[in-house]
């Protein structure tokens, strides 16, 4: 199992059952998982921003889920 199953099914282990996410480059290896194991890891809601996704995983977390944002950034040197 790869890391990212690990953490996916760490999530899962721990009740969650939707990540929010936000589309790029950075989940080929949680999306892998999830196709290998559709049980074992959270289902993937795809959000358009990070605000917008870390906002939908806090109203989730007020319905009394637990709310898991994945968000990507591109890192900058100044």
């Amino acid at each position: 199992m790869l890391g990212a199953g690990v953490v996916l099914r760490g999530l899962k282990e721990m009740g969650v059952d939707r990540m929010f996410i936000v589309s790029g480059t950075d989940y080929p290896a949680f999306i892998e998982e999830k196709v290998r194991d559709k049980d074992d890891a959270p289902d993937f809601i795809v959000v358009p921003h990070e605000i917008t996704a870390t906002s939908v995983a806090m109203g989730y977390s007020m319905a009394e889920k637990l709310g898991v944002v994945a968000v990507h950034t591109t890192p900058r040197n100044r």
